[in-house]
């Protein structure tokens, strides 16, 4: 019997195209780091600061971060208010020049501000953390500022 260029093709493909998901199916479902390939214990070791906190130590920083979040939360808005102003200065039909530049101004004081917020966070939290405490969650935050946020258009 002669197979024509069709089934030697196809029948290849058919297999191969079953076997992937039974593949798939069998390898464990990694998320985050590990998704993407990253060091699985960095990932790990970052996060064991949280686990051996004390209970005070767990009280001052639920406090600190509770006012973090308030303070920054005015801060989005204000910064997501600037930004539609900044466009309808924009789209404006003969935009003003010295007035989106004034605008610009404020929403660059505003977001400095937010990032200043998330760094005396971090500082503080550190100076509540002990020396191991702090080798792990130093991990966390140099982990944090190399992936960046996916944000940036």
């Amino acid at each position: 019997m002669k197979l024509s260029f069709k089934s030697t093709t196809l029948l290849p493909a058919l297999v191969l195209a079953a076997a992937i998901p039974v593949a798939a199916a069998a390898q464990p479902e990694q998320h985050g780091m590990a998704a993407r390939g990253g060091d699985h214990g960095m990932q790990r070791m970052a996060g064991m600061w949280q686990k051996t906190l004390s209970a005070g130590q767990q009280r001052r920083i639920e406090k600190m971060r509770l006012q973090t979040a308030r303070e920054k939360s005015i801060l989005k808005a204000k910064i997501r208010l600037a930004k539609t102003e900044l466009a309808l200065l924009v789209t404006d039909n003969s935009p003003d020049q010295n007035a989106i530049n004034k605008k610009l101004n404020e929403l660059m004081k505003l977001m400095r501000k937010k990032m200043e917020l998330h760094y005396i966070h971090i500082i503080k939290v550190r100076e509540i953390l002990n020396k191991e405490q702090r080798v792990s969650f130093d991990l966390g935050v140099l982990h944090k500022a190399g992936r960046g946020h996916g944000k940036h258009h």
